[in-house]
């Protein structure tokens, strides 16, 4: 019967794993950045040993092994920051998915509307979304507009009050099914009317109508 609005957290689990991986993953990526740090310091010294043997070379003040050898070490540590800056990407994809997964830990309404049933307390196990048979820990309802199936009998066509306030509303269609037979044996015809209820706070169940 609570009445909550969106965005409002309802409950928790229980999240002490998942937030160890969300820590173990941003030190991860913290490392590997390190990583890209010192990959990229090793390029620049590879990069300047690089130009420097190849002005020697063309002054045929080296030899052109020598100026070959540079030349594999530059690459080699070129290819050594781009694996370093994939790995960073790796593990920051890991690190979104453990923030995501301790994110869902924390379960918050996704309207306004009405607690209507609550079948988990404190305390109680539940099984996640990912499995066949996820658990309801709580059911939030829209009650502001509800669609209400009267049974109207060929007499009457009147719904009384109910908890002393009138519960209005649009009608929507008129159908007939068939109703019980009479003594005589004759199949009547019974009208059926769907009520449209604006801002309905009450739960109706009359001899009449029922919501």
């Amino acid at each position: 019967g609570q009445r909550v609005k969106k965005g409002q957290m309802l409950a928790r689990v229980e999240a002490e794993r998942y937030e160890a991986g969300a820590r173990q993953g941003e030190a991860g990526v913290a490392a590997s950045r390190a990583e890209v740090q010192r990959a990229e310091a090793d390029l620049a010294i590879a990069k300047l040993a690089y130009d420097r043997n190849k002005r020697m070379r063309d002054e045929k003040l080296v030899s052109e092994s020598v100026f070959d050898q540079a030349e594999a070490d530059y690459k080699m540590k070129q290819a050594g920051v781009e694996a370093a800056k994939r790995r960073v990407a790796q593990l920051q994809a890991q690190l979104d998915t453990s923030k995501d997964e301790l994110y869902k830990t924390t379960v918050y309404s996704p309207m306004d509307g009405v607690v209507t049933n609550l079948p988990k307390e404190e305390g109680e196990m539940v099984i996640g979304a990912q499995s066949f048979n996820p658990t309801v820990i709580m059911t939030v309802a829209d009650l502001s507009v509800m669609e209400c199936e009267v049974m109207v009998d060929e007499i009457a066509n009147t719904i009384d009050r109910h908890g002393g306030r009138w519960i209005t509303g649009d009608i929507d269609g008129i159908e007939c099914v068939m109703a019980l037979p009479r003594k005589d044996g004759r199949q009547p015809l019974s009208p059926r009317v769907f009520h449209r209820l604006e801002d309905a706070e009450l739960v109706v169940d009359h001899d009449v109508m029922a919501c």
